[in-house]
């Protein structure tokens, strides 16, 4: 038998679980947001660990680990997958060491996307959905919402799809030449709505041009609620009812750079926003304009042409909702455009 002495030296270091970590990043109640990249961190009191892992929705079915780190200081960064679930989520940080582990305590995520916007009724994004030939689109179904998809089925007017024409060079979008555009239906909409539209989008020249017509119609113009520029640097909200048309006026749009913006209608107040700020120019309190029901809605132009105000320009996001934005859904839509999009 050996002596005591090479027992000792050989079958040392601390057995059993581990102590508890402590998980410091993210914090408590954090809002993420998909394409997010989320700093992860930890502390501990043992200085034995295998390694330490940062894990989702632990002891549910829906368990992942998202990152690992073998060496203190414990931290690493995990990039948020459109494949989680939106909504509420757990995190803890996970103590490793010869086969056991312990727990943190867990924290609380979020995870936010346009889908939880009150009333959605349209959500089309670049990304998904899209249907092209050599990249001529001939379809896009929205990405949430209940309104149809959006179609052309003549070639000399369908968009442009690329992988690389949407935000920075590096995310998809849909270019439109002035005479493309896509129109589809939509329903559940009442006379007289509160509504709000938001764009992803870039203006390429300085002459009038539509991201968006939603109207009742689709032979007539200034029906419901349109996005529209005109000139060199000034972008309207346009609420009509076929007796008149009431425009929010944004100034000090910049062509040829992507931005996101936000049309918010209410019967007697509207108002309009770039990248969440609202717009020099801007004049909340405008003439009542109770709108028409939108039973139908295009891309790219106003109905009453083909299209009308045609967009030269692009666009990789749109969402329409039936009810006005809440400032919490605006500072949502910010970590969105942020993280997602990479527009600030």
């Amino acid at each position: 038998m050996a002596p005591p002495f090479f027992i000792g030296l050989f079958g040392g270091g601390p057995s059993g679980p581990p102590a508890a970590p402590t998980l410091t990043a993210p914090a408590d109640n954090t809002e993420i947001y998909q394409g997010q990249v989320v700093t992860v961190a930890a502390t501990t009191t043992d200085g034995d660990l295998d390694q330490l892992e940062w894990v989702i929705d632990p002891g549910t079915g829906g368990e992942t680990v998202v990152a690992s780190d073998a060496s203190s200081p414990y931290s690493s960064s995990w990039v948020v997958p459109g494949s989680l679930a939106t909504g509420a989520h757990t995190m803890v940080a996970r103590a490793w060491r010869g086969g056991l582990y312990t727990d943190s305590a867990p924290i609380d995520l979020f995870h936010w996307s346009p889908a939880l916007l009150t009333s959605l009724k349209l959500w089309l994004r670049a990304d998904t959905g899209v249907t092209h030939v050599a990249g001529a689109v001939s379809a896009w179904a929205p990405k949430g919402g209940d309104s149809s998809t959006c179609t052309q089925g003549t070639e000399a007017a369908k968009p442009t799809y690329s992988d690389t024409s949407g935000p920075g060079g590096t995310r998809p979008g849909i270019s439109f030449d002035a005479g493309d555009y896509l129109s589809g239906t939509m329903t559940g909409w009442s006379a007289g709505d509160s509504g709000s539209i938001v764009i992803v989008g870039k203006l390429t020249d300085t002459s009038n041009r539509a991201f968006i017509d939603l109207n009742d119609t689709n032979t007539t113009a200034n029906r419901s609620l349109s996005v529209l520029s005109a000139g060199a640097t000034t972008l309207y909200g346009r609420a009509a009812n076929g007796s008149g048309t009431s425009d929010v006026i944004g100034t000090n749009v910049v062509t040829g750079a992507w931005k996101w913006w936000t049309f918010i209608h209410r019967t007697a107040q509207r108002e309009i926003r770039q990248n969440g700020t609202l717009m020099s120019g801007t004049n909340p309190a405008v003439a009542s304009r109770s709108i028409l029901a939108p039973a139908h809605y295009r891309v790219g132009g106003l109905f009453g042409g083909t299209p009308l105000f045609g967009l030269l320009g692009s666009v990789s996001d749109v969402i329409a909702t039936r009810a006005e934005l809440t400032a919490g859904e605006r500072t949502s839509l910010a970590g969105y455009m942020q993280h997602f999009w990479g527009i600030t």
